[in-house]
């Protein structure tokens, strides 16, 4: 049996439903029979009810969806940070920096990398992100890296190309999952067969809310009956 864990929480909401449903007939029936004895009429009908109910329930996945927006993440930001550090460098015409300009020049890769890895968070496009992330760089490293040499450098363009290159495999992408529509396994005898580590537990809280019939007069002075929230 094949079955979507969105299907399946629905069918466990509408089985609360259900419940409620059978404890409010039981309910009618006693108070039929409370109104019929001269001693019980006078005292209040049992009606439970249960506000907020929670479960717990094990599942696991049998075919795993996958969502249509993408995942990205930036695979190790210091390796990162060393291979942008490398195309600037490159760029620049320096071998090596001072001190205190690789301390000013890795300032400024860290913020525009955190920059870039909220942008892949948000689900912005690798490639767009990359190249903005080049761009500004190229306007942040400029003045710091010609403060040490009056070298001609490639454009702007070339460093950005540049970069989007050697960054764009140190970016690792993935479709992200859709858990709730996915295919679930949720039968007791095929669950206790698997190994526990495999298992998903899925919790469920559901607070309680009923409908009832109430007449509403319009201005017409004609009367309808509606249901509305308790």
């Amino acid at each position: 049996l094949m079955i979507q864990l969105k299907e399946y929480i629905g069918s466990l909401v509408a089985e609360m439903n259900n419940a409620r449903a059978i404890a409010d007939m039981k309910t009618k029936q006693l108070a039929l029979a409370y109104a019929e004895d001269n001693v019980l009429k006078h005292f209040p009908v049992p009606h439970f009810r249960t506000p907020e109910v929670e479960l717990t329930v094990p599942i696991a996945i049998d075919q795993l969806s996958k969502a249509d927006v993408t995942n990205a993440q930036i695979k190790d930001k210091t390796s990162f940070s060393q291979e942008t550090l490398k195309v600037l460098n490159t760029h620049y015409k320096q071998k090596t920096l001072d001190a205190a300009t690789a301390k000013r020049i890795s300032s400024i890769v860290s913020t525009n990398i955190n920059m870039l890895q909220r942008k892949l968070d948000a689900g912005a496009d690798v490639k767009e992100s990359l190249a903005q992330y080049g761009k500004m760089l190229a306007k942040d490293t400029y003045t710091p890296y010609k403060e040490l040499t009056k070298a001609r450098t490639a454009t702007e363009t070339t460093l950005i190309k540049n970069l989007t290159k050697a960054l764009t495999p140190m970016v690792n992408v993935e479709k992200a999952t859709d858990l709730y529509n996915s295919s679930i396994i949720f039968e007791a005898a095929k669950l206790q067969q698997m190994d526990a580590k495999s298992l998903i537990q899925v919790k469920i809280k559901m607070h309680e809310s009923g409908m009832e019939w109430t007449q509403v007069e319009n201005e017409d002075g004609s009367v309808n009956d509606k249901l509305i929230p308790e």
